[in-house]
């Protein structure tokens, strides 16, 4: 457009927002019916332990265990404290590969028992003080009175063609200049 009239755009997109729409239709199933698609746990880096989607007492995080400092930290929490140092875990190791190293499934496992003991508050309080990012991963519930989502409007409602009403996903990416609408139904 720029070209065209010598006025850009403004694109506002949150990261959470592109992955908000590639989940819409499990979401819409359970804005508009009720229905709750299982929740798949196969998000954990194939390469790394401790990188990925894990099981908490009360629901999931998503976390990255990497550096130094941290997995010094992390591996004294999960009773692995004496495997550092060890030629298989140099001391200064920042990262602990999943297959190369031979005690990456032995981390995955004491990491998964530890985490599952934990809530997830009790989790991202400790991950704070060792500096270890992590998030919680929201349910679909959770979505509509999250603070963020509800400021950017992610959540919004329709008309269908027959005259219901329809809840999902809101226009993303916003377009300062000429703004999206759901101006219809689908068919």
């Amino acid at each position: 457009k720029v070209r065209e009239t010598g006025k850009g755009e403004s694109i506002d997109i949150a990261m959470y927002e592109v992955m908000l729409r590639m989940g819409q239709y499990f979401m819409m199933d359970y804005f508009n019916g009720g229905e709750m698609c299982p929740r798949m746990t196969k998000g954990k880096d194939p390469y790394y332990a401790g990188c990925g989607l894990y099981k908490c007492a009360d629901g999931y995080i998503v976390m990255e265990l990497v550096g130094i400092t941290q997995i010094e930290e992390c591996f004294k929490d999960i009773g692995l404290a004496h495997l550092l140092g060890t030629p298989e875990i140099p001391e200064g190791t920042q990262l602990i590969h999943r297959i190369e190293c031979p005690y990456g499934p032995l981390v995955e496992e004491k990491l998964d028992a530890w985490l599952a003991a934990h809530t997830i508050a009790e989790v991202k309080e400790r991950f704070a003080e060792l500096n270890i990012a992590c998030a919680k991963v929201l349910t679909v519930p959770e979505l509509e009175s999250n603070p963020q989502y509800v400021a950017r409007e992610s959540i919004t409602q329709w008309q269908t063609m027959d005259g219901r009403t329809c809840k999902g996903p809101n226009i993303m990416p916003k377009f300062k200049n000429n703004p999206g609408q759901i101006w219809r139904g689908m068919p």
